[in-house]
């Protein structure tokens, strides 16, 4: 293990949060689930200790179907524009919607602190845009109007 792993699973562990760690792609990856209050999301730190770069990832489930693609496309891109750390991704080829962030974390005094405010800050703002996807999706709604009723609430 190195520091960055370390203090990825430090944080877990102060948390109380059950994770996995995996080798993907050669580098270590630690894989946790976190249910917030409008959704869950299946999450997972990209840790990257030989060039000392540091990945968060929540994943929205289940995947977008292809014919509503995208729209959803328009809605994360309006979302995105007002997102402060991190990006929402989406894979056109299998559906999958993320929200990134990612840090280099070289020279860095890399602490426990620094790794739960960038995977909280992302949490929140993939909560804070959950309730307008599933409008989207769900509803039907046009994603000018989802933002719209996102940003109002927020």
């Amino acid at each position: 293990m190195g520091r960055i792993q370390d203090a990825c699973e430090q944080v877990l562990q102060d948390e109380g949060w059950d994770y996995e760690v995996a080798i993907q792609g050669g580098r270590e990856t630690i894989v946790f689930g976190f249910t917030g209050v409008e959704a869950h999301f299946g999450c997972r730190f990209d840790v990257y200790e030989d060039t000392e770069r540091l990945c968060f990832l929540a994943y929205y489930q289940p995947t977008v179907p292809e014919e509503l693609r995208v729209a959803v496309a328009e809605y994360l891109t309006r979302a995105n524009f007002a997102v402060l750390v991190g990006n929402f991704e989406l894979d056109f080829e299998t559906g999958d919607v993320r929200f990134r962030a990612s840090a280099d974390v070289e020279s860095l005094e890399l602490t426990p602190v620094f790794v739960k405010n960038l995977a909280l800050a992302s949490l929140i703002t993939a909560e804070k845009y959950f309730p307008g996807l599933v409008k989207v999706l769900e509803n039907g709604l046009s994603p000018a109007d989802a933002f719209s009723i996102v940003r109002s609430m927020h």
